[in-house]
């Protein structure tokens, strides 16, 4: 897949997951086959971008996200989701403290639930205090929230 494609490819599934997951589609997934078709295309299109690596970190990075991103809206394949994770935690080290970094780091604690990611991320969104944040800065750190309270249920049933 060439590179126009790929960051096209990234930037439709993350939208389109994005609608479905904060309920932003304006009833256009309302019908059940409009939704099964949207949440199909949203699998396929994490099987074809999971065999491209990108061209740059930043590039890979954002691969790693769509996936991830796409993973948590419909079926999972976790042998897919292991090698994302893999690629991700490789990629994670070389690109800077940025949005993309700090949701790559959401996600994989999302999937892993390691202190280190959780503590990188917290120190990302620690520059955001006293700035008016994005709508994308707004989800992950809200996001976190949700991973970080779910993380204590679990620990207080063990």
């Amino acid at each position: 897949m060439e590179k126009i494609q790929i960051n096209r490819k990234v930037t439709e599934l993350c939208k389109i997951a994005d609608k479905l997951a904060y309920f932003e589609d304006k009833g256009e997934y309302s019908y059940i086959n409009k939704y099964k078709k949207a949440i199909y295309w949203i699998y396929r299109t994490n099987g074809e971008l999971i065999l491209n690596i990108g061209t740059t970190d930043i590039e890979e990075a954002e691969v790693c996200l769509a996936v991830l991103v796409g993973y948590s809206v419909t079926i999972r394949n976790e042998k897919n989701i292991q090698k994302v994770l893999d690629r991700a935690l490789s990629v994670l080290p070389k690109i800077p403290p940025s949005l993309l970094k700090c949701q790559l780091l959401v996600y994989c604690y999302a999937e892993l639930y390691t202190k280190e990611l959780a503590e990188e991320a917290k120190e990302i969104m620690k520059q955001w205090k006293g700035k008016d944040l994005c709508i994308e800065q707004r989800r992950i750190k809200e996001f976190f929230e949700n991973i970080e309270g779910r993380e204590l249920r679990y620990s207080y049933l063990s």
